[in-house]
């Protein structure tokens, strides 16, 4: 499977160091691979407080901190969102 998309010339060939995270290392490792020296996979779910703060550690030891964040974190809904369905996703 191909994990990189249109943007990976442009970070890949940059002097931007990209910090990359994921719930699954294999897809976030190959990404980071497709991008090269300048990009630092990290295992984590975003929803574990824990593994975020430890994600931004590692982000700020290793790259100094972060300029820019991008997040694309959520979920997929198939079918109406009713208000009883509100507590169910936050799970």
């Amino acid at each position: 499977m191909k994990t990189a998309g249109p943007h990976t010339p442009i970070i890949g060939q940059s002097r931007y160091r990209v910090a990359l995270l994921a719930r699954r290392a294999d897809r976030i490792s190959a990404l980071a691979a497709e991008l090269g020296a300048g990009a630092l996979p990290i295992q984590a779910d975003v929803t574990d407080r824990k593994q975020l703060v430890a994600a931004a550690d590692r982000v700020q030891q290793e790259l100094g901190g972060a300029n820019v964040l991008v997040n694309n974190a959520g979920i997929m809904l198939l079918g109406p969102f009713a208000s009883a369905q509100r507590d169910d996703s936050a799970t």
